[in-house]
């Protein structure tokens, strides 16, 4: 086995640390751009729902209250 002199150890280390780190960074930003792109189809889907309890809201209206539309 090669004997590595510890100030090259330390080195090698600190390089495995700021690949490390650079990697943890990179999948934070793909796992905040995941997380985003769910938000934006849960407000969509949210949206949805609003306006099809509106609709279904205004029918029951009309249905009870015919005099009123």
């Amino acid at each position: 086995m090669i004997k590595i002199p510890r100030r090259y150890d330390r080195k090698i280390e600190s390089e495995i640390k700021e690949m490390r780190a650079e990697d943890n960074q990179a999948a934070a930003g793909d796992i905040l751009g995941e997380l985003d792109e769910a938000r934006q189809q849960m407000e969509a889907r949210w949206q949805q729902f609003l306006e099809q309890e509106e609709i279904a809201e205004t029918w029951a209206a009309c249905r009870d209250y015919p005099e009123v539309f």
